[in-house]
């Protein structure tokens, strides 16, 4: 369970880099589809890792504003 569950973009994944660094540095545990494993369901990992979350990171942007899946 990560304190901080980031949505994004993949064309905005170094963002969500930095600011999971950024989150780590201060001590905080961030989540995003990097810690998805081999055989994980997408849609049931991202579900379980919003519902656990403290806090949720949306990174807007022009390509995260057309993904549905980031409004969804």
């Amino acid at each position: 369970m990560a304190a901080v569950f980031i949505s994004y973009k993949k064309e905005d994944r170094a963002w969500a880099a930095k600011l999971g660094a950024a989150l780590s540095a201060a001590g905080y545990t961030a989540s995003w589809d990097t810690r998805l494993a081999a055989g994980d369901t997408w849609n049931e990992t991202v579900c379980t890792e919003l519902r656990t979350a403290k806090c949720v990171a949306v990174l807007w942007s022009k390509a995260s504003w057309a993904s549905r899946w980031v409004q969804a």
